[in-house]
């Protein structure tokens, strides 16, 4: 007989699997610092490239007046406000980033330890027949390659 309860667990473990495939799904990999950390990272090196694009993107841009005061500039005071500019840009996002993956996290702990507490159940709600054969050895179930039916031999 089919329980109906079971069934609803089962597809709403389904459509959260298949929704969040490669969401929150991912998310449960890591501890929140390490999720964290890892976008925080990833956050420093495509805001460090976007700088550096739109530095060229400047140059290209005003190629002309750059050439023309070319001899008037002081290297070192042009690299040092380059650099100030830049690291000011990547604080910015890292702490804007930080912010966000943080929030990001917290908002799909809340789903995740449903979806944990869904996939419970439906353990709990697994029969003893269904984990059993009728002489007490492991059929099948999480882990287990099934036996064949003397329960001494692993089918290959």
């Amino acid at each position: 007989m089919i329980d109906e309860q079971k069934v609803r667990l089962m597809t709403n473990i389904a459509v959260f699997e298949k929704k969040e495939k490669d969401g929150k799904l991912i998310m449960c990999k890591y501890f929140m610092k390490d999720y964290v950390k890892y976008n925080c990272i990833l956050t420093i090196i495509s805001s460090t490239f976007c700088f550096w694009i739109m530095v060229a993107a400047y140059v290209l841009i005003n190629f002309e007046n750059i050439l023309a005061d070319l001899h008037m500039e002081d290297y070192f005071d042009v690299i040092a406000k380059l650099m100030k500019w830049y690291v000011i840009f990547v604080a910015v996002f890292v702490v804007f980033g930080f912010i966000v993956y943080t929030i990001r996290f917290m908002l799909a702990r809340k789903d995740l330890l449903k979806y944990n507490r869904n996939l419970t159940r439906l353990y709990n709600y697994l029969d003893e027949e269904e984990l059993l054969d009728n002489r007490g050895t492991v059929k099948s179930g999480i882990g287990f390659d099934e036996l064949d039916k003397e329960g001494t031999d692993i089918k290959e």
